[in-house]
């Protein structure tokens, strides 16, 4: 198996790095007390940081989320490629439900670790059931037509055309970097192996990958056990072989 970002992609998002771990061997069954509180606290911090003070309509908690780089980075790249998009990442689109009340309930350790990381470091992070992944994972722009099954719907959706996706031999895993990830793959607490994407773009760099990943193995580690490894994906190196 490899996973594979196609050239138009740089053509997009230049300086996109993309980061990978890979879990094998992991103990999803239980729900830790202490991965739980990671999460809410993360919950909360979002909820102080960035709710307006005078009031949450829809317009004014966006304008609120612009004022953080980090999502202001992304948004910026779709305007800048003429692609409208309602949210940029999937960490923008929890933070706009965290601010307006709507905070996501606990699931199961992975997946509350995976989202603790992302509202601490307010990055795009998504993790997979590796053993329902059919052949390669590849990252690319949507084409015509393109349809797919989120996670909390059985409503099958039609795709944007220039969207982001990330897809296998059997169809679309996620859209827009995360936002929205398919339900034949989303992990549940018997998932054993598990592949999980950090996207960033500037201002992080490189070495704040680094750290994320860094992070996010010894978190996840705790959280699961298993076996982690980790590898970055760039427009140096567009393919990586995942050993599994």
């Amino acid at each position: 198996m490899f996973f594979k970002i196609f050239g138009d992609m740089f053509k997009h998002f230049p300086k996109l790095k993309v980061g990978i771990i890979l879990a094998k061997g992991i103990d999803n069954s239980k729900k830790a007390r202490k991965v739980a509180s990671l999460f809410n606290e993360a919950v909360d911090y979002v909820k102080l940081t960035y709710t307006p003070e005078k009031d949450t309509n829809p317009k004014l908690i966006k304008q609120h989320l612009a004022k953080s780089p980090l999502i202001s980075a992304w948004r910026a790249e779709y305007e800048e490629y003429g692609v409208k998009t309602h949210y940029s990442t999937n960490v923008e689109s929890m933070m706009t439900d965290i601010v307006s009340g709507n905070a996501p309930k606990s699931k199961n350790n992975l997946m509350d670790m995976c989202r603790f990381l992302s509202l601490k470091q307010i990055v795009s992070i998504g993790a997979y059931d590796l053993d329902k992944i059919k052949g390669n994972i590849y990252l690319s722009r949507a084409g015509d037509r393109e349809k797919f099954l989120p996670a909390d719907s059985k409503a099958i959706e039609s795709v944007d055309k220039k969207e982001v996706i990330c897809f296998d031999a059997a169809g679309i895993l996620c859209r827009r970097w995360n936002w929205k990830q398919s339900r034949k793959t989303e992990v549940t607490n018997k998932t054993k192996n598990a592949i999980i994407f950090v996207y960033i773009l500037p201002p992080l760099m490189k070495a704040e990958l680094k750290f994320v990943l860094s992070e996010a193995t010894e978190l996840i580690e705790m959280a699961c056990g298993g076996k982690l490894s980790s590898k970055i994906v760039s427009k140096k190196e567009r393919t990586v072989k995942i050993k599994y």
